[in-house]
């Protein structure tokens, strides 16, 4: 009897040790698949619109922004793809 309430918790303990690298994987690939960040002209890109529009939309905090220097702007991807979302005309 002790030895099978043993193995169980070496069960759970195995099943917790596969999620968590299950997890890890599935965050490295989203993160190799889609940079955390991307340059103005891949936003542009992105969303289809000219500069003066993005910019709007970095004045309205409709989407998310990292200023990397005095000029330097990089655009958060997910806040893109989230502000396409909330946009779909359905």
């Amino acid at each position: 009897m002790k030895s099978q309430t043993v193995s169980m918790v070496d069960q759970q303990k195995i099943l917790e040790a596969v999620e968590k690298t299950i997890e890890k994987a599935f965050e490295k690939y989203q993160t190799q698949r889609h940079p955390k960040y991307v340059s103005p002209q891949a936003a542009m890109e992105i969303l289809g619109v000219r500069v003066s529009k993005l910019q709007t939309l970095r004045n309205n905090f409709e989407i998310r922004y990292s200023m990397t220097s005095n000029r330097g702007i990089m655009y958060e991807y997910q806040s893109l793809i989230d502000y396409l979302d909330r946009n779909v005309v359905k």
